[in-house]
């Protein structure tokens, strides 16, 4: 059984670089995996709300995304194969 799975990463974060992120992207692919892929103008942390790379706005804009997956994943809607932002 596959399943579908979502990324947020923030573009300037060095623990997970692009080359990084593009690794994890072409295996999704190669695998043929459902997945939904979202990156921001954020750091690593960017979610966290203490320190200086918190980011509100993008928290709230994340939270909504997850939201909308659990949604469409407990209704048994599916999404695209994969889905970039």
């Amino acid at each position: 059984m596959k399943t579908e799975i979502m990324f947020v990463w923030g573009r300037q974060d060095t623990h997970v670089p692009y080359a990084g992120r593009q690794m994890i992207c072409a295996r999704l692919e190669e695998v043929d995996a459902r997945y939904e892929w979202h990156e921001v103008n954020a750091q690593h942390a960017f979610l966290r709300d203490e320190g200086p790379r918190y980011d509100a706005v993008l928290f709230l804009r994340s939270v909504m995304l997850t939201l909308d997956f659990y949604r469409r994943a407990m209704s048994g809607r599916s999404h695209p194969q994969h889905g970039v932002s």
